[in-house]
């Protein structure tokens, strides 16, 4: 009889540590948890702002290639990307992170079947600044109303990471600044020339400047090199920059 009572109170002490530790088995399973066979996995680093965090990407497998890019949140820092189109899964995968203050984050993954190869923690490497500043001249007879500029990057180089001929160019704001009465600008944009993810690529990119309403949103004016008139303003990636004279000239509204 007490030998059945000592087996009874060992099983039900077993039990009681068991339960104990199963929500940490449980949380251990859901934190170690892989995507499934047709998805890839970000996870960022929490110290990373990702209010403007940008990311595409470009996949190929059975059905060619295909690219897109992923809706962001700010203070959201996992973010899956479907691997497959059609039904039919990629076998390979292309990423670009771009996230202010910090330099191009570029994600290479050859092969797909391996489910050791279906995620990634990212960090960020940060990126100085340069300045861009200048002045734009508003047409002769126009009142001069207050507008923003943005500045915009032309990533060139994605074809060639890409490995596509021709196709969009991704893009994406990079800084946006108050344009003065007078016409005067200042603005400070990402030191790409000296960013090393792009260090081997032929193209490095360039900006390009806007001129937008604020309160609207709608362009206000298109902005023209003042001593290359009918060229958009587009600056090729550089260590430095000149002041820049630019000529705003009003957007052509289509009847």
């Amino acid at each position: 009889m007490k030998s059945e009572w000592s087996l009874r109170n060992k099983y039900f002490w077993f039990a009681i540590i068991a339960l104990a530790f199963l929500p940490v088995y449980i949380g251990r399973a859901q934190a170690q948890r892989i995507p499934d066979s047709h998805s890839f996995l970000l996870r960022l680093s929490p110290s990373i702002d990702t209010t403007a965090l940008n990311i595409s990407y470009y996949m190929t497998g059975s059905f060619g290639g295909f690219g897109g890019f992923v809706r962001t949140k700010p203070n959201v820092r996992d973010y899956v990307i479907e691997t497959s189109y059609e039904n039919r899964p990629a076998q390979t995968l292309k990423i670009i992170i771009y996230c202010p203050g910090y330099g191009l984050k570029l994600i290479d993954v050859s092969s797909l079947a391996d489910s050791s190869s279906r995620s990634a923690s990212v960090e960020l490497e940060p990126l100085p600044s340069i300045s861009l500043s200048g002045k734009i001249v508003s047409p002769e007879g126009r009142n001069r109303k207050y507008f923003k500029m943005d500045v915009e990057y032309l990533a060139f180089w994605v074809h060639e990471f890409f490995g596509i001929a021709d196709g969009m160019v991704a893009s994406f704001k990079v800084a946006s600044a108050d344009v003065k009465q007078d016409g005067v600008f200042s603005v400070a944009v990402p030191d790409f020339a000296r960013d090393p993810a792009i260090a081997s690529f032929k193209e490095k990119g360039a900006f390009t400047l806007r001129a937008r309403d604020p309160k609207t949103g709608n362009a206000a004016y298109t902005l023209e090199s003042a001593d290359r008139p009918g060229r958009d303003a587009k600056l090729g990636v550089a260590a430095k920059y000149d002041e820049l004279l630019l000529q705003a000239k009003p957007v052509q509204l289509s009847q």
